[in-house]
């Protein structure tokens, strides 16, 4: 769980170093990169997180002890399949997630795209339904 914690706060610490230093009033948090979900492995140090930046998601995946983040899949932006509720299995080989839910609200969406996947923590991807 210590491990966890430190990986969490390492990535709040990347996000914050990677906004921007200044911005006009009507764009205050365009560039900006905030993580929306993170999940920790029970039995393992893995952990798995999305984060959502500008009109994009992408789902990291990381593990102890150096929890160096690695891309496991992207929406492009404003695509209407976002990345979203994210999982881990408890021995940490297994991430489950998201894809698209019902499209954004104009109805975009690739729909071979939507449903739910599973991934290796090393970027193997397969569709579940």
């Amino acid at each position: 769980m210590r491990h966890f914690l430190t990986a969490l706060n390492l990535i709040a610490l990347t996000v914050l170093l990677s906004a921007p230093s200044a911005a006009l009033a009507s764009d205050v948090f365009a560039g900006w990169r905030y993580v929306t979900e993170a999940v920790g492995a029970r039995d393992a140090d893995a952990i798995a997180y999305i984060v959502q930046s500008d009109a994009r998601t992408t789902l990291y995946a990381a593990s102890g002890p150096d929890y160096r983040p690695r891309v496991l899949t992207a929406s492009a932006p404003n695509d209407g399949v976002p990345v979203e509720a994210v999982s881990i299995s408890a021995d940490g080989r297994w991430i489950a997630f998201g894809r698209g839910g019902v499209g954004d609200a104009a109805g975009r969406g690739e729909i071979s795209s939507r449903g739910v996947w599973i991934a290796r923590p090393d970027g193997g991807l397969c569709r579940l339904g």
